[in-house]
């Protein structure tokens, strides 16, 4: 039987089957608080594990990984921020062949589910899109308060330095983010709803500030780099007992030589004008 580290090798050159994943499945949801899936389109690749902090650990486009760690973290109240994989073992569901999964957590007051999907384009074409969407639904009888924050740290090109992010708003809220290479790719998520804070790093300090056991919310930085760049969204919702709410972010990137600053400017204005008209 092949190792571990073969399993996961295999994943991320694209060689496993639809059974070979669901098998990754079986066996890490047989380990405590490990639950690997591995996705798969075309010219791309995605790694997840929802047992640990760092939920998405790969994202490989034509082969190169764009993507050093992302990670999802919520706060209830006045309370700290912790990871979601700290729910518990969460039920995990691929779906789409290998090109989706579902995970969700069942915590004490709350449920949230958690699903991504990949998208690939033809190889060799550098592009890909991936979708996230989380879903809370407040299970408890009381008001619920829950600020949620999803945490991003690509290195575009496949390499830590010389990237830079900006971010667009509207109306007081957050749509947009652009993070560029200045020579080799440019990623682009759009959120729905805005975000209500946002922070962009290059210090590492980001990451910590989600884990460090006490109450935070993002200073609104909307601008780093170029370097090496992490940053974040922040939501805040108040949701009565049995209700629920939906937070989509889609990702699109692309490997080429990105266009000018004044284009770069332009391409952002575009993705903001589709933001709105799909909110009408």
């Amino acid at each position: 039987m092949a190792s571990r580290s073969q399993f996961r090798r295999r994943a991320a050159e694209g060689k496993l089957s639809a059974g070979c994943i669901a098998l990754v499945l079986a066996s890490a949801c047989g380990a405590a608080h490990a639950q690997v899936a591995t996705l798969q389109d075309l010219n791309s690749t995605a790694q997840f594990n929802f047992g640990v902090a760092s939920i998405q650990s790969s994202f490989l486009v034509d082969g190169l990984n764009q993507l050093n760690s992302g990670g999802l973290y919520f706060g209830v109240g006045a309370g700290a921020e912790s990871s979601v994989s700290s729910l518990g073992p969460a039920t995990l569901s691929l779906y789409d062949g290998t090109r989706g999964v579902t995970a969700t957590f069942a915590g004490a007051q709350f449920t949230l589910q958690l699903d991504y999907r990949l998208t690939g384009q033809t190889i060799g074409s550098g592009a890909s899109t991936l979708t996230e969407t989380v879903r809370i639904i407040n299970t408890s009888g009381s008001l619920l308060n829950i600020r949620l924050y999803s945490f991003q740290d690509y290195d575009l090109g496949g390499t830590p330095g010389n990237d830079a992010v900006q971010f667009a708003s509207f109306g007081g809220s957050y749509f947009l983010a652009n993070q560029e290479d200045p020579s080799v790719a440019l990623a682009q998520s759009i959120f729905a709803p805005g975000a209500n804070r946002i922070e962009s790093d290059t210090t590492g300090a980001l990451l910590g500030k989600l884990s460090n056991g006490s109450m935070d919310n993002l200073n609104n930085n909307g601008a780093a780099g170029p370097g090496d760049v992490s940053w974040a969204l922040q939501w805040d919702f108040s949701l009565a007992p049995g209700l629920s709410t939906v937070v989509s972010r889609t990702t699109s990137l692309q490997l080429q030589v990105i266009p000018e600053p004044t284009s770069f400017a332009l391409l952002g204005l575009a993705a903001l004008g589709l933001v709105f008209r799909l909110r009408k």
